[in-house]
C-alpha cells in the first residue's frame, strides 16, 4: 500500500491512554483502561503482496527496534524481544483482472504457519464495484476462522506518482458500496475498509454506509489520538523490517486490543463457514 502523503506527528495523549488501546481495562480515552505493558500487549501483524518477494514464513517475526522506532506510540512500550506475527493481510486482487502473483502462496503459508490471515482487494475507479467483487471472490477463497474480507480504498499510483480519481466522490463511494454489497452477501460478514487518513476524511467518515465498517487505517508515524474512533487495525509504518523478509520493506500493523480480544473479534466478525 502507499508510502506517501503522511507526515511525522508527535504523540499528544497520556501514557495511560497509550497503554489502554492494547488491552481494554479502566475507562480512559475511547473507553479503554490503563494497564502495564509487555510484549504480550502488542498484537502486531503485516500486510504483504508480491512486492515482498519470497517470504520465509517459519522465520517470520517483527523487528523490535523497527517497531519502537516507527511510531511515538511505542516509545514507552519497553519491548524486550522481537514481536511475533499474530496476523497478516494478503493482497489478493486489483480491478477486475489483476491477481497478486504471490497471493496463493502467501495465503496458504500463513495458514500453514498458524498465522491469522485475511485478504484484501485494491479498488479502482474505472470498473464497476460488482465486477471487481466477482474477481475478488473468484480468487480469495476465505475460510472459516479467517479475518473479514478487506476493501482497500485509496488513490492508485504510477511510477511513484499519485493518480487522481477520474470520478466524483459520490461515484467513487458507489463503486465501493457495490463491492461491499456483493462480497458481504457472499460471506455473510461485514468487510473491513482500509484507507489512509485523507481517504477516511474525504470518503468514509461522512458516509453513513462506509463509516459503519471497521476501519484499518494507514497513518505512519502518526499519533494515536488522530486515529478514527472505529479503527480496528493501524498500519503504523510502510518501512518495517521483519525476519523472514529480505527483498523489500514491509507494512507493519497493530490490532486495537490484546490477543484475546483479537480471537474474540475473529469469532464474532470473521468468516463463519
Amino acid at each position: 500500500m502507499k508510502k506517501h502523503l503522511f507526515k511525522e506527528l508527535w504523540m499528544t495523549v497520556t501514557v495511560g491512554c497509550l497503554f489502554a488501546v492494547m488491552t481494554g481495562a479502566c475507562a480512559g480515552k475511547n473507553g479503554v483502561k490503563e494497564v502495564e505493558t509487555s510484549n504480550d500487549s502488542v498484537v502486531a501483524g503485516l500486510d504483504v503482496s508480491q512486492y515482498q518477494g519470497h517470504i520465509e514464513w517459519k522465520q517470520l517475526s517483527l523487528n523490535r527496534n523497527c517497531i519502537v522506532g516507527s511510531a511515538e506510540y511505542f516509545k514507552d512500550k519497553n519491548l524486550k524481544e522481537d514481536v511475533p506475527v499474530q496476523f497478516v493481510f494478503v493482497r489478493a486482487t486489483k480491478s477486475n483482472c489483476v491477481t497478486d502473483a504471490n497471493f496463493y502462496t502467501n495465503f496458504e503459508e500463513a495458514k500453514n504457519n498458524n498465522i491469522l490471515r485475511g485478504a484484501y482487494h485494491f479498488l479502482i475507479d474505472s470498473v464497476s464495484g460488482t465486477k471487481q467483487a466477482e474477481h475478488f471472490l473468484s480468487v480469495a477463497n476465505l475460510e472459516k476462522g479467517d479475518l473479514p474480507p478487506v476493501l482497500d480504498i485509496e488513490k492508485d499510483t504510477k511510477n511513484g506518482n499519485t493518480i487522481e480519481l477520474k470520478v466524483s466522490v459520490d461515484q467513487w463511494r458507489k463503486i465501493a458500496k457495490e463491492w461491499l454489497d456483493v462480497v458481504e452477501k457472499h460471506y455473510g460478514v461485514k468487510a473491513i475498509i482500509y484507507t489512509n487518513l485523507n481517504g477516511y476524511n474525504d470518503w468514509v467518515k461522512d458516509d453513513q454506509v462506509l463509516r459503519d465498517h471497521d476501519i484499518w487505517i494507514a497513518k505512519p508515524r502518526g499519533a494515536y489520538n488522530e486515529l478514527p474512533e472505529n479503527w480496528r487495525f493501524w498500519q503504523f509504518t510502510h518501512k518495517g523490517h521483519a525476519t523472514g523478509i529480505t527483498e523489500n520493506e514491509v507494512d507493519m500493523n497493530l490490532f486495537n486490543g490484546n490477543i484475546d480480544s483479537l480471537k474474540q473479534y475473529v469469532a464474532e466478525k470473521g468468516i463463519k463457514e
